[in-house]
Order: structure tokens, then sequence, then C-alpha cells
């Protein structure tokens, strides 16, 4: 389940999406996780007419930064070789 406001947030502010998983998510399901994030924050970008930048946790060895724009297909900036905390 995800929660977040349908306002877009503050300027300067950070966007919190509240996520809470059901069962033990296993590797096998990150994929599929990526994926509905990505047409998520999409959906959000579109909603908001607002550029987004996301850190998604690929592994946790790994973290994508992902950049939204309004009318464009989401970006992937830059991969980094470190989890999230």
């Amino acid at each position: 389940m995800v929660c977040v406001l349908d306002e877009i947030p503050e300027p300067g502010s950070q966007l919190h999406l509240y996520i809470e998983w059901t069962g033990q998510p296993k590797p096998k399901h990150v994929r599929e996780y990526r994926q509905w994030m990505l047409g998520t924050l999409q959906t959000l970008c579109y909603r908001w007419n607002a550029k987004i930048l996301y850190a998604l946790e690929s592994s946790p060895q790994t973290t994508e930064l992902w950049e939204f724009e309004p009318g464009k297909p989401p970006k992937l900036e830059k991969t980094l070789p470190v989890g999230l905390p």
C-alpha cells in the first residue's frame, strides 16, 4: 500500500511516499516493484505538472536516481553503488 497527498509538496520540500509491504518481499519482486514505482511517480508528475527526482533502491547495494518530467518518459539519471539507509 502506498499513500501520498494529492497536492504537490511545497517548493524545496521532499516528496514522501509511505509504503507498507505486506508479507516478505523477495528479490524476484524487485522488478515488478520498480515498474510499479516508476508508473506511480510518472502519474504524480503528470497530475502535479511538476518535475520529480526520485531515489529508488533497486538492491541493498544499488540506488537509481530517476527524473520525471511532464510529457517525457522516466529517465534514469544515475546508478549509485550504495543502498539507502
